[in-house]
Formats: structure tokens, sequence, C-alpha cells
């Protein structure tokens, strides 16, 4: 028997896809915010598309602080994701 996909949103187009072709950011435990290149750090996490777009359109429509609970993503980070975009 197949699994089901893990399907996750986007955070800056809402487009739905498979887990793996998202870039993950978490807001672990202790409230730092960190890139999840590898999916398995524990927190809350949000999801990009690999487009530079949509991490774009997130920060600019304040979706990220959202979903952190009124943490911004900090620009170390948001270069970071940037540079792993496609």
């Amino acid at each position: 028997m197949r699994k089901k996909p893990v399907i996750r949103t986007c955070c800056g187009c809402r487009k739905k896809g498979e887990k793996a072709g998202f870039i993950r950011v978490v807001l672990t435990p202790d409230e730092r915010i960190v890139a999840d290149l590898s999916q398995k750090i524990s927190g809350r996490g949000i999801y990009f598309c690999r487009n530079r777009s949509c991490i774009e359109k997130a920060l600019k429509s304040r979706a990220v602080r959202r979903s952190f609970r009124g943490i911004d993503l900090p620009e170390e980070i948001a270069d970071l994701i940037m540079k792993e975009c496609l």
C-alpha cells in the first residue's frame, strides 16, 4: 500500500504541493527562526515554493510575521532561502 504524499501550502503564493518541493523555515520552541533545509527541525514551520517571487510576496504581505505570531523573518534567513531558490 502506497503512502499518501505529504501536501504543504506556500506561504507566499498559497499553492499546494508535495513537501519535498518546498523550502521550510522554522520558529523553534526557544523562538529562534532557522532555515530547515533537512525539514526535520521541531517547531512551527512555514513553507515556500522554490521561487524568489513567493518569498518576496510573503515578506511584503507580512504573511511570515502572521505565521510566526509577530516575529519577522531575519534578513540573513531570507537571503539564505533565496539562495536555495531555482
